[in-house]
């Protein structure tokens, strides 16, 4: 089971960094530092969780997406969505990426309709 981990843990690129913290915690910290609590994109959160709370130095490829990331994240919010997709390809059914593990594509559609009404 150990090797298999090990394995596993291996082969994931982009590792998050922000330690017990989870993204629902990261997300809501954010939100509260924006002045009209804007939920904020894949890219920022990606480029958040990725950045080492210890100062640690990150890998080559992380800086290229993180720098590529803010570069599109100024143009323009679907641009910047595009590009996202673009980077690290298709959602996984049933997956969204920097959401944490219990959100889903239908959650996320479904809270932007609530919102909406509101």
């Amino acid at each position: 089971m150990s090797a298999q981990n090990k394995k596993n843990r291996a082969q994931q690129k982009f590792s998050h960094r922000k330690g017990p913290i989870n993204f629902a915690r990261i997300r809501a910290r954010l939100a509260t530092s924006k002045e009209n609590n804007e939920p904020h994109t894949q890219a920022s959160m990606f480029v958040e969780t990725r950045q080492s709370t210890k100062e640690k130095s990150l890998d080559e490829d992380t800086l290229d997406v993180i720098v590529h990331l803010q570069a599109e994240n100024k143009k323009s919010k679907e641009s910047a969505i595009r590009d996202f997709q673009s980077i690290f390809g298709k959602e996984k059914a049933g997956r969204v990426r920097c959401h944490g593990r219990v959100t889903t594509l239908a959650l996320l559609k479904k809270n932007e309709e609530i919102a909406t009404l509101k």
